[in-house]
Parts: C-alpha cells; sequence; structure tokens
C-alpha cells in the first residue's frame, strides 16, 4: 500500500478517534477562555509579542534557538529563524531554499515532498543503502537531507 492510498483510508475512517482526518472528539476537550489566557500572558510577559507566523515576530523565533542551542549545540542567529505554519510551507521553502542543489530524502516521507522539489526543477536523490548515514555523509557539500520522523 503507498502512502497516499494510506493516508486516504485513514481520512475516510469512521473511527471516532480519527486524529489523523482531523476529528477528534471535541466534546472531551476543556472550554478555553482564550482573553483569560491571553491576559495571563500578556501580565507575565509584558514586553513580549503574541505575534509568531507570517512576519516570525515575537518570542517562538528565541524559544527556537534556545533549543537548537540546548539540544544540538548549535548556536542560531534569532532574527534568521523562520517559523511555518504547517509541514508542507516547510518543505515548500527548504525546496525553493536548496534549489539547484542536491535535495536528498529517505523512505518514509511526508507526502508533498516529493512534488515541492519537483516545482523547483529539483530531483530527490534517494537515500536507500542500509548503512544510510554513511550515505548522507557522502552528499555534497551544501545539500539538504530531509528526514521524516
Amino acid at each position: 500500500m503507498n502512502r497516499i492510498h494510506f493516508l486516504n483510508q485513514l481520512a475516510e475512517t469512521s473511527a471516532r478517534y480519527n486524529l489523523g482526518a482531523g476529528v477528534p472528539p471535541l466534546d472531551l476537550y476543556p472550554q478555553l477562555d482564550i482573553e483569560r489566557l491571553v491576559g495571563t500572558y500578556r501580565e507575565a510577559h509584558p514586553k513580549n509579542s503574541l505575534l509568531n507566523y507570517h512576519a516570525t515576530e515575537g518570542m517562538i523565533r528565541s524559544f527556537a534557538a534556545e533549543a537548537l542551542t540546548k539540544n544540538e549545540g548549535y548556536t542560531a542567529v534569532t532574527d534568521d529563524i523562520l517559523v511555518t505554519n504547517g509541514v508542507q510551507e516547510a518543505i515548500s521553502l527548504a525546496a525553493m531554499h536548496f534549489q539547484g542543489r542536491t535535495i536528498a530524502c529517505r523512505d518514509p516521507y511526508y507526502p508533498g515532498f516529493v512534488d515541492a522539489v519537483r516545482m523547483t526543477g529539483n530531483d530527490v536523490t534517494w537515500v536507500t543503502d542500509d548503512e544510510w548515514l554513511d550515505e548522507v555523509g557522502r552528499l555534497p557539500e551544501g545539500s539538504l537531507f530531509y528526514l521524516s520522523a
């Protein structure tokens, strides 16, 4: 069964807890008082903006930079961090950024990945070897390697 067929089957199931089709049982979630939550946040962080998408403003880039430093040992410039509103948007932006360079991937991958890469005129370089980490290490410098968890 290919990935698209699997995702279509997942979306068509009538299971009550079908998170894959975007139909969680909303009656099990508590009602949120958004105005109270926003007020509480603003009181605790009066200098921080609540914005995060599109202009990528606010504190989310600072949190991302801290996480990269703490978890990966990589120091990022906060202004260079881009936050997207979804996986497909991020993949498309990355594919455009790496246009004309090697873009490699391993299966499984996000369903829109291949089309996004092809949209930029690139082809996907498939990493298939059992020793795939070594294969990734042999990619040309400046390549993008996409790995789906």
